[in-house]
């Protein structure tokens, strides 16, 4: 009998115990909420996206790219950090944002809903005119601020921890100066000589992919034999080579249909994008590739429509979010600029089909293992792109912004829901044979 109730007490004091340590949770877990959460959102701002903002976005990526390296400074104005976040918050609608300059503070706010929009986390950053390592002020979370320097710190950590490397924490703390005037911020840092190299590489991107590459490496050699008998022309014959070997090998092998995929729709990616898209490989890979040449391929007899849906199908493939038809509308907003080819709804029908034809792919293994059986039966390119006479190109700046104004207008939405309405009336997107 002592036992038993020597038992019944241990087992109430653990009960007490573990009540204790869920109320303790809980109650901390209010008071974090209540420190960094909201209820009204910082900011409520959208700033529009027009042939403008495409414009400042490019300029700044050309800045980034071509000189920063060089000359060991960059700078970016009110304007060029507007139509960043304007291009972010198309990519990612629940985040609004807003930029200012003064000629002794830059500050970038952000605002994120969360439970419905019941609560907002509010995230300020402020950057100061200062050297050696001091120019982030401060970030403040909600009610809490916190140090600029801890935040680079945990920055740098975390980039580390990720990429596998120290080359991003060592950019971070690059910086030596920040000039500040009323609209714009000057960055001025120095970049180790051994870092130089890596950055014109780009970052060990590989690290984030979730795939085999020795299996991306198999469905690339399976398109280059095919190319190399046949000289095909038209996509889909590739996508039949390659989907059909992919639907073989997932029930001979009784492996994931879905990885299957994602290796032939990066293998795609290698082989009809630019050469640098060799980093979807194995590190050290020794295949020597015979690529089509410019033109070679087409979809629906257009090379620009075969070049639109494999890079959003890879796109989506890469990060699966519609990041593609973003890359497709800032492309198409910079054609509106005089000498260039103008606004193409075609365009913008063909990356929608390939963001389409990756979702199949990748978004469930019955839905991956119907995509592949599609392709068991002979296919042509009328089966991956509808008609497209009735959509208009050739859209220059001022005919856009006179009709259309900018990406959420009625009239540019309506357009984009009948290329939808095209799509959604194929066998191929409706998931159906």
């Amino acid at each position: 009998m002592a036992t038993m109730q020597s038992l019944s007490m241990v087992g109430f004091t653990l009960s007490k115990l573990l009540t204790r340590i869920l109320l303790g949770c809980l109650l901390l877990l209010a008071l974090l909420s209540f420190l960094l959460l909201d209820f009204k959102p910082s900011v409520q701002n959208s700033y529009p996206v027009t042939p403008e903002t495409a414009l400042l976005a490019e300029t700044f990526g050309s800045r980034l790219k071509g000189r920063a390296l060089q000359q060991q400074h960059l700078y970016i104005t009110l304007q060029e950090s507007q139509a960043l976040i304007a291009i972010g918050q198309r990519a990612f609608p629940k985040v609004q944002a807003e930029a200012s300059m003064t000629a002794d503070r830059a500050t970038l706010a952000l605002s994120y809903p969360l439970l419905a929009g019941a609560l907002h986390l509010n995230v300020q950053a402020s950057l100061v005119p200062e050297e050696q390592g001091d120019w982030l002020e401060r970030v403040q979370l909600g009610s809490v601020s916190i140090p600029g320097s801890w935040v680079l710190r945990v920055l740098s950590w975390q980039a580390s921890r990720m990429l596998g490397s120290d080359e991003v924490a060592h950019l971070i703390y690059a910086v030596e100066q920040v000039q500040l005037e009323p609209n714009r911020v000057r960055f001025r840092f120095a970049i180790p000589d051994n870092l130089k190299g890596g950055l014109r590489s780009g970052l060990p991107l590989q690290r984030f992919l979730h795939h085999e590459p020795d299996r991306t490496e198999a469905y690339l050699q399976q398109l280059q034999a095919h190319y190399l008998q046949h000289k095909s022309q038209e996509l889909s014959s590739y996508l039949s080579v390659v989907f059909h070997a992919a639907y073989v090998h997932s029930e001979q092998a009784e492996v994931s249909a879905v990885l299957e995929n994602q290796a032939a729709l990066l293998a795609l990616g290698a082989f009809f994008g630019p050469v640098h898209f060799d980093w979807l490989l194995a590190d050290g890979h020794k295949l020597v590739l015979t690529r089509p040449g410019t033109g070679e391929v087409q979809l629906a007899g257009r090379f620009d429509l075969q070049q639109h849906f494999v890079y959003s199908a890879v796109i989506k493939a890469l990060t699966n979010r519609e990041l593609g038809l973003l890359a497709g509308e800032m492309k198409e907003l910079l054609d509106t600029n005089p000498g260039r080819s103008g606004f193409s709804f075609v365009d913008l029908l063909a990356d929608k089909a390939g963001l389409r034809f990756a979702e199949l792919a990748l978004q469930s293994e019955d839905s991956a293992k119907n995509l592949q059986a599609f392709f068991l039966q002979p296919r042509d390119d009328s089966d991956l792109l509808p008609e497209f006479e009735s959509l208009h190109e050739g859209i220059q700046y001022e005919q856009f912004l006179s009709y259309y104004v900018d990406l959420d207008s009625a009239a540019y939405q309506k357009r984009l829901a009948l290329i939808q309405q095209k799509l959604g009336a194929m066998p191929l997107y409706r998931g159906k044979d």
